[in-house]
């Protein structure tokens, strides 16, 4: 059978307007859901360090030295790293108050408070142990 003198080949896709794909033959088309993630009714995608959930969970926008200082003061318990979790303390609050936009803030004075208590732990224990060795 021949083509009419003026016939072209169609610009659009012959199956679009059917539901199926072009690709696989009566497979059906899904159309493009405008609820998906970077879809035109989607909400923008916010940074992940701006997400209040996720800094719960990550450590997101977070000083590094607030990090060490919080991990530091968790483990003052143990007496040891007491005085090195109030130095990393002293680090993370200077810096943090250089970078505002940074958080950590907790994880700092957590650190801070957890490695003074310590401290105050170690000093007794320490002196105890001078005092009880000179009998």
């Amino acid at each position: 059978m021949s083509q009419p003198p003026n016939w072209q080949p169609p610009s659009q896709n012959p199956f679009s307007d059917q539901g199926q794909s072009p690709f696989v033959p009566g497979a059906p088309v899904r159309p493009a859901d405008p609820y998906a993630p970077g879809g035109a009714y989607s909400q923008p995608v916010t940074p992940l360090e701006d997400d209040p959930a996720m800094r719960w969970v990550l450590p997101v926008g977070q000083s590094v030295w607030s990090i060490i200082a919080g991990y530091l003061g968790l483990f003052s318990v143990l007496c040891f790293p007491a005085p090195l979790a109030v130095l990393f303390g002293i680090i993370a609050v200077m810096h943090l108050r250089k970078n505002p936009r940074m958080s950590g803030w907790g994880r700092a004075i957590f650190g801070l408070v957890m490695g003074a208590i310590g401290s105050v732990f170690l000093a007794m224990t320490v002196i105890a142990m001078i005092a009880g060795g000179g009998r």
